[in-house]
């Protein structure tokens, strides 16, 4: 079998976050290992263009959207996400946090 490392991203209006994080995870990870690795985006009823966002980023990166049509329980689609999963190694990352990057 082999490895495949998944990265949940639980989002909810990350528009203007979620394109240079999955950017920059992407970067790193090709970098930094050989191990195929997949997005696992739970996204839970934006209303600010992050559906329409998705569909565009699955066009350049290996992506599994579940995305609901109206705000749900987070935890459901989470739990459901991770169901899905089947992989060696998964991390999760909460989009909406916002880091400062020291160059």
């Amino acid at each position: 079998m082999s490895k495949l490392i998944s990265i949940v991203l639980p989002v909810h209006n990350e528009f203007l976050n979620l394109k240079k994080l999955i950017e920059e995870w992407d970067m790193e990870l090709k970098k930094n290992t050989s191990i195929k690795h997949e997005f696992v985006i739970v996204e839970d009823g934006s209303t600010d263009g992050t559906k329409e966002l998705i569909k565009k980023l699955e066009n350049n990166f290996t992506i599994l959207n579940l995305s609901s049509e109206k705000k749900e329980d987070i935890v459901k689609l989470f739990s459901m996400a991770l169901k899905l999963l089947k992989v060696t190694i998964f991390f999760v990352l909460i989009a909406t946090i916002k880091l400062k990057y020291i160059h």
